[in-house]
């Protein structure tokens, strides 16, 4: 096997690209929850968010950047209400986001230890022993709570192709319809 990390995995597992990442592996195996595999992946986010921002330095944009070339062809108010999230929004989010989860993390019994094992399992992705599952779980459940994800999983859509696994839930409960738009010349 070229990729060796997914052999422990079942047949029908492997070819998941969650099977890449060591959390995936744990979510493929049934060892986390659905909710803590995406708690793990919001904190991962993060966590990466936060060293970008500490990293870039806070600078004042020109005008020239704000200059923004006329839509051709398209819908003129369509963009008024969309605009990127500027250096100063994006720094107070991400620090409210790591604050808060930080916060969240640090109020948990043995936080050191749960802060160690979402290091080294989620950040680095390296297995896990079996003390560290129980303090990654911990963590995570905790993250689950904060970002009112439910632990059983229920509510989450099942991704399309998704193989079998031991979190798997039933179909998606809502109706999909067919929506045809069409785009009159005026």
């Amino acid at each position: 096997m070229a990729q060796p990390h997914r052999a422990v995995l079942p047949e029908d597992c492997r070819m998941d690209q969650r099977a890449g990442t060591e959390i995936g592996r744990m979510f493929l195996l049934g060892r986390i929850s659905e909710a803590k595999y995406w708690a793990a992946e919001r904190w991962q986010s993060i966590i990466t968010q936060f060293h970008v921002v500490l990293a870039t330095p806070m600078v004042g944009g020109s005008s020239l950047g704000r200059m923004v070339a006329p839509g051709i062809g398209q819908d003129e108010a369509s963009g008024n209400s969309e605009r990127p999230e500027t250096e100063e929004e994006m720094h107070d989010r991400v620090l409210a986001q790591h604050g808060a989860a930080m916060r969240v993390l640090r109020d948990i019994d043995h936080a050191p230890l749960v802060f160690m094992a979402l290091e080294h399992v989620v950040l680095k992705g390296l297995p896990a022993s079996a003390k560290q599952v129980e303090r990654l779980n911990q963590g995570l459940s905790a993250l689950c709570r904060l970002w009112k994800m439910d632990e059983d999983g229920a509510g989450y859509p099942q991704r399309a192709g998704t193989r079998k696994t031991a979190h798997s839930k039933a179909p998606w409960p809502y109706d999909e319809k067919e929506v045809k738009i069409v785009y009159a010349d005026d």
